[in-house]
């Protein structure tokens, strides 16, 4: 029997110098087309790849175009280890003790650049780690990766079976629970979000499920106006997040 294949190639300049410098995954093979080497962040990847000891392969752009599945790669790819999910207690066991938690869930998105673009916005809002549905959703692949600007190479991200559990572990452990949804009564901006908080972003199409709803402590929308029926997920997250990353910035300059 066949043994299954326990790598993937990340493409673009990002994903790739973020996977080598993160160090969360083995990068055996480097790989520049021919021509790049001489631009400025080639050189700094193929540097990357000698302090690593990694190995490099130059290689026609074709036979690049047909290793990364006709994607835009940039002249750039990596042959990797799998994605490295990380266990939910070791998510938050791993906020630092100085820090008040922030995480992000994402219920059940299927689009994978909403998800990188997710996992961008929440590394700059300093949220804390992501937690995703094992099934019928978006994972961190390398379509994924390459939205996120290697942003998912950093946050730490937890793959588990049942949400609605999930979001009970996460209240045992301190956390409140804010999810996202337009038919919200009350509005971010009208809500302390300083506290340990997980924010769960729903589905573009469906919204937060049902028995993941109930199980957040309240519900909370973004004013807009009724010219559109609603925002892109990944942009609702995305302002939300950083409401709460002005509240609690606000909050630490207040507390000195």
């Amino acid at each position: 029997m066949k043994r299954p294949d326990r790598s993937e190639t990340l493409y673009g300049i990002h994903p790739v110098m973020a996977a080598i410098t993160a160090g969360r995954r083995k990068v055996d093979t480097l790989f520049i087309a021919s021509g790049r080497e001489t631009r400025q962040p080639h050189q700094q990847a193929l540097q990357a790849a000698e302090q690593h000891n990694i190995p490099v392969n130059e290689i026609p752009a074709r036979d690049l175009e047909q290793m990364t599945g006709g994607k835009v790669h940039q002249g750039i790819a990596a042959r990797v280890s799998v994605y490295p999910f990380v266990p939910l207690a070791d998510l938050l066991a791993a906020v630092p003790s100085t820090d008040t938690p922030f995480i992000l869930v994402a219920d059940g998105l299927t689009d994978p650049h909403n998800l990188g673009a997710l996992a961008r916005t929440a590394l700059c809002a300093g949220v804390h780690g992501l937690i995703i549905p094992k099934d019928n959703a978006a994972s961190p692949t390398p379509a994924a990766v390459k939205a996120s600007a290697g942003a998912l190479e950093f946050l730490p991200v937890a793959r588990e079976t049942n949400i609605a559990r999930v979001l009970d572990a996460l209240k045992d452990a301190g956390l409140w629970i804010a999810g996202l949804d337009g038919r919200g009564e009350q509005t971010i901006y009208d809500s302390d979000l300083t506290g340990p908080l997980a924010l769960v972003v729903g589905d573009e199409g469906r919204g937060i499920r049902r028995l993941v709803g109930q199980k957040c402590d309240f519900i909370l929308s973004i004013p807009q106006t009724d010219m559109v029926h609603s925002l892109n997920a990944s942009v609702a997250g995305a302002v939300a997040m950083y409401e709460a990353f002005r509240q609690r910035r606000a909050k630490a300059v207040i507390g000195r």
